[in-house]
């Protein structure tokens, strides 16, 4: 499995399902995931992913759009659609439908995922929901509107 491939099954496999045997398969223990916050480490912290965004958006279906590599390294442009039916991030469930896009990119190392970066709209996701960003959004604390 190329680093491609291993970047989409994150997607569609990992974050959209919390899918904890897949998680172990492609993801290295001592994973560096390089974002502001995580929700835990390794393989578990990853498929913790999907708990994280299925709480709020239990119905979200995920995507891998566009995929590619070279070498260890990959890119996906990936789509959640869903809708929040449930507390997301403190912001009582709004019933609004609602695309995020992101894009992550992983490093491979012996078959399994060594690195990830990612960024997603979280600025569009909170507006479209009716809340509002604080300053320190990366850190968690968002108000509802």
């Amino acid at each position: 499995m190329d680093a491609a491939d291993l970047a989409r099954r994150l997607i569609e496999k990992v974050w959209a399902t919390a899918d904890r045997e897949v998680a172990g398969e492609i993801v290295a223990k001592d994973v560096v995931v390089h974002v502001s916050r995580s929700v835990g480490p390794g393989p578990e912290g990853q498929a913790a992913v999907g708990d994280y965004w299925r709480a709020g958006f239990p119905d979200g279906r995920w995507s891998a759009d566009d995929a590619f590599g070279v070498g260890d390294r990959a890119a996906v442009r990936w789509r959640m659609q869903g809708r929040h039916d449930g507390t997301f991030e403190g912001v009582p469930a709004t019933r609004e439908d609602v695309v995020l896009n992101g894009i992550a990119i992983v490093r491979v190392e012996n078959g399994k995922i060594a690195e990830i970066w990612h960024a997603e709209d979280l600025y569009g996701l909170f507006d479209r929901i009716g809340a509002r960003p604080e300053a320190n959004v990366a850190a968690g604390s968002v108000r509802g509107g």
